[in-house]
């Protein structure tokens, strides 16, 4: 896998974003599957991949989907430490090898919580594939701590 990564903000706030280009290959894409235990022919035999409707390998909706909470958690790390409490995913699109897609993912709301000593944070997201097709949709709905608690274990 390759990426690159763009941030625009320094203070997470609703309307920041993060973008990263990705490419998943035929190497990682086996060995995801391999890993998880996904022996699925359209993650590991080309031959097979290429007369489905898929035309050639495709990434796992694990592999897509973790990768995109991998992206997410970086871009909420720079600013806070944070606790995941709700993810949802909607596979729209085969993720094809060597093709290149862009993560994106927005900050929509900010809410106070002070039950749990910070801020809950919904965070809206897309997988897209260079003609701008959207593969996969994504939300994810994480609470936000001062960075502090990391250091101090609060």
């Amino acid at each position: 896998m390759t990426h690159s990564e763009t941030l625009n903000a320094q203070v997470l706030r609703p309307g920041d974003w993060v973008e990263r280009s990705v490419t998943f290959d035929c190497d990682s894409i086996r060995a995801y599957a391999a890993m998880v235990g996904d022996w699925s022919p359209w993650h590991h035999d080309e031959a097979v991949a290429a007369r489905s409707r898929f035309g050639g390998l495709i990434a796992s909706g694990s592999q897509t989907s973790g990768i995109m909470l991998g992206v997410l958690t970086q871009f909420i790390l720079q600013r806070h430490t944070s606790l995941g409490l709700e993810f949802s995913f909607q596979l729209k699109k085969a993720v094809r090898a060597n093709m290149p897609f862009t993560i994106f993912w927005e900050v929509a709301t900010i809410e106070p919580k002070p039950s749990l000593g910070g801020d809950i944070a919904l965070f809206k997201g897309k997988l897209t594939n260079a003609q701008m097709e959207i593969a996969i949709l994504a939300e994810n709905k994480s609470v936000l701590f001062p960075k502090k608690h990391l250091l101090c274990g609060s």
